[in-house]
């Protein structure tokens, strides 16, 4: 029966048909408070009906529950973000990159935190792999062009610039920089 709430509650979300999946994931919590695929949906479907508070509630018992589920650490991050739980966020997307090294939107969300922060060391050390693992990633190479810049290491922030204007032919303010 709980198994038929759940695959009830995703077909009413896929239609989104909200408070009628909340309804039968309700049912559902009561039977097995402790299920990560049950607090993931949980989570889902108070985030998509604007209630972050109750959203976070279960994201983090979902986190807590299904630990080595990449998915609820990434959406749980994108949620305290959207909140400005950065600190908080920021431990999520580490949670998602520890096990996917490859995560380019939890790197790209790190990048963000760090920015906010000013945090310069993680910042560049974070735009150097999400550089070297996604060549082609014109903000990863932006940043790393400015802090070379502003190291004053303009032979770094050349090559970071040469790429961009191969990435973005044109772009002004590549130009500009590249003093053309």
């Amino acid at each position: 029966k709980l198994k038929y709430r759940i695959s009830l509650a995703k077909i009413l979300y896929e239609q989104k048909n909200y408070q009628s999946a909340l309804n039968h994931m309700k049912v559902a919590v009561k039977k097995n408070s402790r299920s990560g695929e049950v607090n993931h949906l949980m989570g889902q479907l108070y985030q998509k009906m604007k209630s972050s508070k109750m959203a976070l509630t279960y994201y983090k018992n979902a986190a807590r529950y299904s630990p080595s589920n990449p998915e609820i650490h990434q959406e749980y991050g994108d949620l305290l973000f959207s909140v400005k739980q950065y600190g908080a966020a920021a431990t999520q997307y580490k949670l998602v990159i520890k096990q996917n090294p490859r995560a380019i939107k939890a790197l790209e969300k790190l990048i963000t935190i760090y920015k906010k922060q000013k945090n310069k060391k993680e910042l560049l050390k974070t735009n150097q792999i999400l550089a070297a693992l996604d060549p082609n990633n014109f903000v990863a190479h932006r940043n790393l062009a400015d802090d070379f810049l502003a190291r004053k290491s303009y032979k770094n922030a050349k090559v970071e610039l040469e790429m961009l204007n191969k990435l973005r032919p044109g772009d002004v303010s590549v130009l500009i920089d590249l003093g053309m």
